[in-house]
């Protein structure tokens, strides 16, 4: 934690000592009009190049900017700011022949802010298009994004609000820092924000509403198809994407968030050996027949991540077209988690997630699931399963956690191991609720060839109405 707090002093830091002495640009002086009428892109960028070598704020007062692609272009690695005043829109002219984003930047090294403006991908100029990838999916043609930055030292897009955009909200790719800081994404085809191969991302107070969604009518492939009768998945589109190394997402609300609400996934294989993830007092709802997706969709997924640390955050599922799998998912997470007073809820779900929380071919040193709350229409509370030769717990510690079915919850601890593994080194099961409509606290077995093996793990039940029914090669059982 110390680290992260270390690196946003420093950034803020900058921020604040080159936004103080910058050359200040109006567009206005420049021609644009800001009617909604004039595709005011070529004011922009004239406007742009008297700080795009040095630095700079360009400035928008009030009004409807109609532009074309901005792409920045920027030759210095001074800071480039966008500032509006309030009120101030860009609308993407939708007979632009460059799809791409709203405003775009890919020289290398790059600084830029943006703060408060309002950025309008106006989508339902024309039907959304998509291509079919395998027998029922499909992906964004034509797509284009609110804020899209390659390549760049520091982003921070700060108290702007993007909507009807078929692409992305805010994305930052392949950069080493990534602010996102209360801002209003809504109505996106693609993620609310996402960030993929960056060094340090912090995501904070954003409101991210239907993302990865579909409109009532698109083109698939040419045809026209109609949301009721629609046959086809999106493959991606998440509230929040961090493919990223140090990462902070924080006090946000995410509804309806696609695919997934959070994502933290990819860091193993873009090279970040120890990445860090903290999530913690956020706000999730899934309540959207629109979102169709088999990717498959989960409220928060965790994948490749080194250590994760999940605190007081709260998903709500009521309604989804596609059956969520699980509550929170973990796969293939490397070092540890840490999960604590978060609250999972699914009481008017009319359909069946599996688990509230799951734990998949993890390879962890620590597993803490303690002070939670789960309640509502999944088959377990806690799913834990593995099967690759590198997929272990070492100290696994559920505590003081309350489980309570809707129906039937199945079993509130289901843990499944092959043959060839072994169960956690040392398991301690303490002090947790168990409310009715449980039809059982606590099962543990093995699947596949069972290999002898002597005692290496260690179970500590200090639950009275916690037993397990089965004796597990390799395990010894202590009720106390």
């Amino acid at each position: 934690m110390k680290l992260f707090k270390i690196v946003n002093v420093v950034l803020l830091l900058f921020i604040f000592t080159s936004i103080s002495g910058q050359t200040r640009v109006n567009v206005r002086d420049f021609g644009a009009k800001g009617d909604g009428q004039h595709n005011d892109a070529p004011s922009i960028l004239a406007a742009l190049s008297k700080i795009n070598k040095y630095g700079g704020v360009l400035y928008f007062p009030k009004g409807l900017y109609l532009t074309s692609v901005i792409d920045i272009k920027a030759t210095t690695t001074e800071l480039i700011t966008f500032e509006g005043e309030d009120g101030a829109i860009l609308k993407k002219d939708s007979r632009d022949p460059v799809k791409v984003a709203v405003i775009f930047s890919e020289k290398p090294n790059a600084n830029l802010v943006f703060k408060n403006l309002q950025i309008d991908g106006n989508y339902l100029s024309n039907p959304r298009t998509w291509k079919r990838q395998g027998k029922n999916g499909i992906l964004i043609t034509n797509e284009i994004t609110g804020i899209f930055v390659y390549n760049a030292n520091h982003v921070t897009v700060e108290k702007c609000s993007f909507f009807r955009i078929h692409g992305n909200g805010i994305a930052a790719f392949n950069t080493k820092s990534f602010i996102t800081r209360d801002n209003s994404v809504k109505d996106v085809s693609g993620s609310g924000i996402i960030g993929h191969k960056v060094d340090s991302m912090y995501v904070e107070g954003n409101s991210v509403t239907n993302a990865g969604i579909l409109t009532d009518q698109f083109i698939v492939d040419g045809t026209v198809i109609k949301i009721v009768s629609n046959p086809y998945f999106t493959i991606y589109g998440d509230g929040i994407s961090a493919y990223s190394n140090y990462t902070i997402i924080r006090n946000n609300k995410v509804f309806n968030g696609g695919r997934c609400a959070i994502v933290h996934d990819l860091a193993k294989d873009l090279g970040y050996k120890n990445s860090k993830l903290i999530v913690e007092d956020n706000i999730v709802e899934v309540n959207s027949g629109k979102i169709r997706n088999n990717n498959p969709p989960s409220g928060m997924w965790f994948e490749q991540s080194g250590t994760v640390e999940l605190h007081r955050n709260h998903l709500t599922l009521i309604k989804s077209n596609s059956p969520l799998v699980s509550g929170i998912r973990f796969y293939e997470v490397l070092n540890g988690i840490n999960m604590t007073n978060n609250t999972i809820i699914a009481e008017q779900y009319a359909k069946v997630c599996d688990n509230a929380i799951g734990i998949f071919e993890s390879s962890l040193s620590f597993c803490n699931i303690n002070n939670n709350s789960i309640t509502g229409n999944f088959n377990y509370g806690v799913r834990v399963s593995y099967e690759r030769s590198v997929s272990k717990i070492n100290n696994f510690k559920i505590i003081n956690n309350s489980f309570k079915g809707t129906h039937n919850l199945k079993i509130a601890l289901y843990m499944t191991v092959f043959g060839g593994n072994e169960f956690p080194k040392k398991m301690i099961i303490q002090k947790n609720k168990f409310h009715h409509n449980i039809i059982e606290p606590l099962k543990m077995e093995y699947f596949g060839t069972v290999t002898a093996k002597p005692i290496v793990s260690e179970l500590i039940i200090l639950d009275r109405n916690v037993k397990l029914k089965n004796s597990l090669n390799g395990v010894r059982v202590i009720n106390k």
